[in-house]
């Protein structure tokens, strides 16, 4: 599970926890009394998460995904980059 903090804590130090977040490339949940809780996350990784939820979204994509995997590992083509992959399959802008 995520490490945690209560909103007063993140209040007092939302600068350091920021850097912290940023640092360790890791969650960070914030738990509230009343509400639901929420998290800190880096912008870059939540960027590429928001990325990949939009190409799982899809049935024709993520049917290329599959065969792309398929192919991979059956070594029939180039090792790449999730981001190569994507721009390959022209999902990088989506």
């Amino acid at each position: 599970m995520y490490p945690k903090i209560t909103v007063t804590e993140a209040a007092a130090n939302l600068s350091q926890l920021c850097e912290q977040v940023i640092n360790d490339r890791e969650v960070l949940l914030i738990t509230r009394e009343e509400g639901e809780n929420v998290a800190i996350i880096p912008a870059e990784e939540l960027e590429h998460f928001l990325k990949l939820t939009r190409i799982f979204s899809s049935i024709q994509k993520h049917s290329k995904l599959l065969n792309s995997l398929s192919e991979s590992n059956e070594s029939q083509v180039k090792h790449q980059t999730v981001d190569e992959l994507l721009e390959e399959l022209g999902l990088d802008k989506v």
